[in-house]
């Protein structure tokens, strides 16, 4: 038997996935950000902080050694769910992928697709949706490390945007090849 058109857009989903990784444009803020080490106070500003995230050769001594703590714990769930609001309110990207999502589950519940249908899907809207959040840090953190226009900036908010347009397609491909032989035996 050979490989059913679902099984090969999943692994191509899954390749796709492979070469996304954050690092590739994390590598170009590392450069920039080496570049203008220098400039920075000896206070410990968070600019500092996110330098010597960045860099890893560097001393960072910021790094918790408090023991764990459920309160702590529950108290980071706030700041992610406030990053999320952040983002869907601030974002105009992220509505539009908010009314494709509503779209996509809409049509998932309509035409009763499977459980692994319907974890591709969730994978999929998981991934655009990351991506955009990660694109959106990263835009904000360029505008903060270079507030004046910056080719070199541009090309790392061209770089995050792009991330976020081949998870979109990719997720489009797999959304076509779930729903439409769906849409073509109920039309």
């Amino acid at each position: 038997m050979g490989i059913s058109p679902f099984e090969r857009s999943l692994c191509f989903f899954l390749y796709l996935i492979y070469f996304l990784k954050v690092r590739f444009y994390l590598t170009e803020i590392k450069i920039r950000l080496a570049e203008i080490k220098d400039s920075f106070s000896p206070k410990k500003t968070y600019t500092n902080l996110i330098m010597q995230f960045l860099l890893p050769n560097q001393r960072c001594d910021f790094v918790s050694k408090d023991k764990f703590s459920l309160r702590k714990r529950i108290k980071s769930f706030t700041y992610a769910f406030a990053g999320l609001r952040l983002v869907f309110a601030h974002e105009h990207n992220a509505w539009i992928h908010a009314v494709a999502t509503i779209c996509v589950v809409v049509a998932g519940f309509l035409f009763r697709i499977s459980s692994l249908e319907w974890t591709v899907v969730l994978i999929c809207i998981a991934m655009v949706i990351s991506a955009e959040i990660i694109n959106s840090s990263l835009e904000r953190m360029a505008d903060f490390v270079q507030p004046e226009k910056d080719n070199r900036i541009k090309e790392i908010k061209d770089l995050g945007a792009a991330a976020v347009l081949v998870c979109a397609i990719a997720s489009v491909i797999v959304g076509i090849i779930i729903f439409l032989p769906k849409i073509i035996a109920f039309v």
